[in-house]
């Protein structure tokens, strides 16, 4: 930590006006350096002893601290008993120094204590990973996939993804599950249902598998309450969605299957270089062009995939040090 920081960290420390999280930062350096400890200890120290030269501290009779004046105002009595002061504040600093651990325990044990704990978890390229969560649910996330996981004290329960999952949510009405990503807010009693949307590709899809959500368009007051065997397909920069019939359920819960209804090449790209694990990319003369069709990462080659591209879309595929480009 910088000198200059731990000096206004420690001075606001002084005068009560830190707030929870810069209290938070000058106890985490003071436990884990022991440099940065040994000069929070210097700055306090200094700061204490120049702030009784300077007569800024007032002692609180009644709440047993004191605090910064604000307002200098002569005053008889604190000369008369100076040397005492001085003397009873420096070792209130050393007391202080001596239990910081305590004193952030004390001083934000509301604060801290009602935070609830925030799990996270990220699959890389070419992996797939499963988690259980603390309430029981299950999550299978396709590669380069974000997710994270909250529940509070009073059992509310929250997950974001940035990215493709297949989701089992723990039954629990009292509790609704809140789904955060790109371009919708999904609440959910306790279902099966996959996700994909990812923070750099136009359209976000919901397929339900079992159960019923409601899903609530971002930025918009458009919603939309699903049932079982539904698939909402949202464009993501017109907020404009639609929804039909899953054909396959067994199939859409397969993570290795890739679905691709009306796509564009730019995010079909995105898709085989995740779940391949080799960069796929694409002219400028292609990015308008949309692609329909069914595969899967587990059985189909890259090869397969891109052949059907080819012939679908008339591009032209040509391999590269960095892997394949489609022109």
């Amino acid at each position: 930590m910088e000198e200059k920081e731990i000096k206004e960290l420690t001075s606001s420390l002084l005068d009560r006006s830190i707030d929870a999280d810069d209290f938070k930062r000058l106890q985490i350096a003071a436990n884990s350096s022991s440099t940065d400890r040994g000069a929070i200890t210097h700055a306090l120290k200094l700061a204490i002893a120049q702030g009784m030269l300077e007569d800024k501290y007032n002692y609180l009779q009644d709440k047993g601290t004191f605090q910064y004046r604000y307002f200098m105002e002569p005053h008889e009595e604190v000369h008369h008993n100076f040397s005492r002061s001085r003397f009873v504040w420096l070792a209130a600093a050393v007391a202080f120094l001596l239990i910081v651990p305590l004193c952030s325990y004390l001083y934000f044990k509301s604060s801290i204590t009602d935070e609830p704990d925030k799990v996270s978890f990220y699959a890389p390229t070419g992996k797939m990973l499963s988690v259980t969560l603390e309430d029981g649910s299950r999550a299978t996330l396709n590669p380069n996939t974000h997710f994270s996981f909250v529940m509070d004290k009073r059992g509310g329960r929250e997950m974001t993804l940035d990215g493709e999952a297949l989701i089992e949510v723990k039954h629990d009405i009292s509790h609704p599950m809140t789904i955060t990503t790109r371009g919708m807010r999904i609440t959910d009693i306790g279902t099966v249902l996959r996700i994909k949307a990812y923070a750099n590709e136009r359209l976000s899809t919901v397929s339900l598998l079992k159960g019923t959500v409601t899903v609530n368009m971002k930025g918009t007051t458009l919603k939309r309450k699903m049932g079982r065997n539904e698939c909402l397909h949202l464009d993501t920069y017109t907020h404009r969605f639609t929804v039909d019939k899953l054909d396959n359920s067994a199939m859409a819960a397969d993570m290795a299957m890739m679905f691709f209804d009306n796509a564009p090449l730019s995010d079909v790209v995105k898709t085989l270089s995740r779940n391949y694990g080799v960069n796929v990319s694409l002219a400028a003369n292609c990015t308008e062009k949309r692609f329909m069709g069914v595969f899967s990462a587990k059985d189909d080659s890259l090869s397969t995939v891109l052949e059907a591209i080819k012939t679908v879309n008339g591009v032209n595929v040509k391999k590269t040090r960095q892997g394949y480009r489609l022109y």
